[in-house]
């Protein structure tokens, strides 16, 4: 194999595989990545065996073939090098030689042959979505992702189909603590496998985000265990986790009955302001809520007491109740409302947000119990 390439159209593509190739493992062969010259073209690839990726890059091809390259290490490489222009070669016993006509390595390589095979997708039906829906409806759910050591089932993002009374994908995800659920129109759901909703792992998740832009479409497809997003020659194929996500709706109150509208960016930093007094032992606020304000109060026997007074609307009775701050400035902040709605029922209901600029989306947030503590 010898190619030669532009710094920066290679740059590109090496950046996109450090997250999918693995640092430490086991088997070492997955911490390199697959480098394929053909036609005038070089295709890397990078797998964890859980994400597989894979996208082509414009070069000039003086001799087909494939090595196999430490990812890490020939990134550094090409970010360090000076010149424009790239020469790689593949030489004996799978030694790579590299140069931009200043600077030389040869870096030992892996056989081709020893490299996972990239999951297989030509069968798919793909649909079409936008990337901006698709970015959004993630940003608006990875946040209460639970952590593996939670629960297996709840380590990833639920992807399904609703009818509502149209199709529409719906994405959900919860930490126990915490669910976001959001709700957007894409053509052709009916076509996609979708019947019994996917579980996409969190690092699958994150890859899939960082590989959209605000423009433009991307095809996703869905067969088995395996979901795929394609965009222009980029392949990103990521394998599901099993198991059953939780029915999700028997915990989203119907009967909530008090409501409050809220100036998002008032409320958000108020409750930054009063969290700084949270500690790992103290993780909840007070929320005293009246007819024309919410005070909340941040009491933590180690360090202090804050207070801060936040307008709103409402018309109800006063009442009481306490929440983890941090869960509801991570809400708060992916959302796009100026005004925000708050449902509550009482002081040990979960709590609902919404906002009229955040159509079909939904944040609820579990109480803690209020303490008497005296100051």
């Amino acid at each position: 194999m010898k190619v030669r390439i532009e710094r920066d159209e290679i740059l590109k593509g090496l950046q996109k595989t450090q997250n999918i190739a693995e640092k430490r493992t086991t088997l070492p062969v997955l911490s390199y990545i697959l480098m394929e010259a053909y036609q005038n073209q070089i295709e890397l690839l990078a797998t964890d065996l859980e994400i597989s990726f894979k996208d082509s890059y414009s070069a000039e091809i003086i001799t087909e073939g494939s090595a196999v390259i430490s990812a890490k290490t020939f990134f550094g490489i090409v970010k360090g090098l000076s010149e424009k222009s790239i020469y790689i070669e593949k030489k004996k016993n799978n030694q790579i030689y590299i140069s931009d006509g200043r600077t030389e390595y040869t870096l030992f390589g892996l056989a081709p042959s020893e490299f996972p095979s990239f999951p297989s997708y030509e069968d798919m039906y793909f649909i079409s979505v936008e990337s901006a829906v698709l970015k959004e409806m993630i940003e608006k759910t990875v946040y209460s992702i639970a952590g593996e050591e939670l629960r297996y089932n709840l380590a990833g993002i639920y992807l399904e189909r609703i009818s509502d009374p149209e199709s529409k994908l719906r994405m959900v995800s919860t930490d126990g603590h915490r669910l976001s659920l959001i709700d957007k129109d894409v053509s052709g759901l009916d076509h996609v496998e979708l019947q019994k909703g996917i579980i996409i792992p969190k690092k699958g998740v994150y890859e899939i985000s960082r590989l959209l832009d605000k423009t433009g479409d991307v095809k996703l497809g869905i067969k088995e265990n395996t979901l795929v997003i394609k965009k222009d020659k980029m392949v990103l194929a990521v394998r599901l986790l099993s198991g059953e996500f939780p029915d999700y709706n028997s915990v989203i109150p119907k009967s909530n009955d008090k409501d409050i509208k809220v100036l998002r960016t008032s409320l958000m930093t108020a409750l930054l302001r009063v969290a700084l007094l949270t500690s790992e032992r103290f993780k909840g606020v007070q929320f005293n809520i009246s007819d024309k304000k919410i005070h909340i109060i941040s009491e933590n026997p180690d360090i202090g007491k804050a207070e801060e007074k936040v307008d709103i609307e409402y018309k109800g009775p006063d009442f009481q109740c306490a929440f983890n701050p941090r869960y509801f400035v991570e809400a708060l902040e992916c959302m796009k409302s100026e005004y925000i709605n708050l449902s509550l029922y009482d002081q040990s209901s979960p709590c609902i947000i919404t906002g009229t600029g955040d159509e079909g989306f939904l944040s609820l947030i579990m109480p803690m119990k209020l303490k008497e503590r005296e100051w």
